[in-house]
């Protein structure tokens, strides 16, 4: 078994290797550091270097940095996520977003899509909440391993404390509150799930989708719509194997103002 995470980086170095960190404490607690896979699909252009990026991410016994020309002024997520399908080797595939901190058994989930108990589950999603965007500055502030334990250990124990991001239930892009989500209704979750290789198949994210705004929604609809009757997607809400996801407000010149936004929404509402 291989599970590659895939995660596409632009000028959100700064978070990454906190993200790293996370992902390789799961992986200890989890006893799956010979079976696990990051892969960051990196556009440059940015002031950092790869030397720091393959110091978190190339760690053996495997782990990729992909690196890949920038196109256009705002940031092409789906491409970057197609190129990491292409050039990770797991068999089950994950996709996180390079601000997130992930809970210390998160690397469990995504495996039990091989168990045959799970063969009809089409996906995983993790139930995402906010950090506010003094966490970075807190983390950079850690000396060292324990300290960063310590105070990541006190955010996921005070997980209820903190806001639900996006989740989508019913429908891609509607988002339901915990106390109205019905028990019957498709899961379609955010922009992190895991799924098997084989069952993504050809699927691919819609590259169209540039900038801020629908491109996960649309990639979720699109396995819905793909599977049918057939789409089972589970849900993980427990701290342990959710994700919390940094708050950036200075993020608008990579994800673009509001105009793109616009754009996207009226592209899925159209398909």
């Amino acid at each position: 078994m291989f599970h590659s995470v895939i995660i596409p980086v632009r000028d959100y170095e700064r978070y990454l290797p906190h993200c790293c960190w996370a992902l390789w404490r799961s992986a200890t607690l989890c006893r799956q550091e010979k079976e696990l896979e990051i892969c960051v699909v990196r556009e440059a252009g940015d002031s950092l270097g790869m030397t720091i990026l393959q110091e978190y991410c190339a760690t053996p016994p495997c782990g990729d940095v992909v690196q890949v020309d920038r196109q256009g002024r705002y940031f092409n997520k789906c491409r970057l996520q197609n190129i990491g399908i292409q050039e990770s080797h797991g068999d089950v595939l994950t996709f996180l977003d390079a601000d997130s901190i992930v809970g210390p058994r998160f690397l469990e989930t995504g495996p039990l899509l091989l168990q045959p108990e799970y063969a009809r589950v089409t996906k995983f999603c993790y139930r995402v909440r906010y950090l506010p965007p003094a966490a970075l500055q807190q983390l950079n502030a850690c000396t060292g391993d324990q300290d960063k334990e310590a105070l990541v250990g006190l955010w996921f124990n005070k997980w209820l404390c903190f806001d639900r991001a996006f989740e989508g239930y019913g429908q891609a892009e509607t988002n339901v509150p915990d106390n109205r989500v019905d028990p019957q209704a498709p899961v379609f979750g955010n922009s992190d799930f895991s799924i098997r290789r084989d069952v993504l198949g050809d699927l691919r994210f819609d590259e169209q989708y540039v900038g801020r705004g629908y491109e996960d929604v649309e990639m979720n609809r699109r396995i819905w719509r793909h599977y049918g009757q057939q789409y089972k997607a589970l849900i993980m809400t427990d701290a342990d194997h959710g994700v919390f996801q940094i708050r950036n407000p200075y993020q608008g010149e990579v994800w673009g103002p509001g105009e793109q936004n616009s754009r996207n929404q009226q592209r899925y509402a159209s398909t």
